[in-house]
């Protein structure tokens, strides 16, 4: 059995499935699968041989793909490939998917490339996933750069003793610089939405002044009731955390402090 035959007979017992191999250069053929993007279009793989090492590529096709419906360059989401690649021992090699391996490795190389490949072209991945940490990141990310060069009184987890003496309603970022303080609440699950309403309820009641706002990650995957509840605080919202709504949510925080009185006494505290 010739190398080449070797790799493929590995390669469909790996997968349980037809792989073929069509040869497009000396040392480099096309991967037939049956695996296609969410719009059809079948995936692009290669494997190149050289002495005796094998090398799986998908040539950038997969980034290109996705990026034709997502923007894939902030830095949150550029964690999250390094999170896809690490998981599935991929590297990138500038916009290429890579995966190097032996003859006696190749269906496992070959299994966690595609697999990588899959997670990798997975639109929702982009699209909506914002793990915890990745939203939050990137929210803070915001609150720095965006805000606080602007606002400089600005306060993370911030409570006010005299209300909350043992921290349990803490207020994820506060904003002042005269008038009311500005409560900024980032919100994405049910949990923290009910979290802020208590929060801005413990305040109320405390006789504190301010005024409040939140940021939903994706508004749609909360409780209408929660979100209601918050509302009727008197809370503004942004609906999601996408580059419109980052600029918009920008302008009501900013808003806020044109032309402002005096500062709250109870915000120096």
């Amino acid at each position: 059995m010739g190398f080449i035959e070797e790799i493929n007979g590995k390669l469909n017992e790996a997968m349980k499935t037809a792989i073929a191999l069509k040869q497009e250069g000396k040392n480099t053929y096309r991967l037939l699968t049956p695996f296609v993007f969410e719009d059809g279009d079948g995936f692009v793989a290669f494997i190149e041989t050289t002495n005796g090492r094998i090398r799986f590529t998908d040539y950038g096709n997969t980034l290109m793909h996705v990026s034709y419906d997502v923007d894939i360059n902030s830095e949150t989401r550029k964690k999250i490939l390094d999170s896809v690649l690490a998981t599935h021992d991929l590297t990138y090699n500038e916009g290429e998917i890579v995966a190097e391996s032996n003859i006696e490795e190749v269906g496992l190389v070959f299994w966690d490339f595609i697999q990588g490949l899959i997670r990798i072209s997975d639109i929702s991945l982009w699209k909506f996933e914002r793990a915890s940490s990745l939203f939050f990141e990137e929210f803070e990310e915001f609150m720095e750069s965006r805000i606080k060069p602007k606002v400089p009184a600005l306060l993370k987890n911030w409570h006010e003793p005299a209300i909350d003496e043992s921290s349990l309603y803490e207020i994820p970022w506060l904003c002042r610089n005269g008038g009311k303080p500005l409560f900024v609440f980032p919100i994405q699950s049910t949990v923290q939405c009910d979290q802020a309403v208590k929060s801005c309820l413990k305040y109320e009641g405390g006789g504190y002044k301010f005024n409040s706002f939140a940021v939903y990650a994706e508004i749609e995957k909360i409780n209408t009731k929660s979100i209601n509840q918050l509302m009727d605080l008197g809370a503004q919202s942004v609906s999601s955390f996408d580059s419109q709504r980052k600029d918009r949510a920008e302008k009501i925080i900013l808003d806020r402090f044109v032309n402002p009185p005096l500062l709250h006494r109870g915000a120096d505290k």
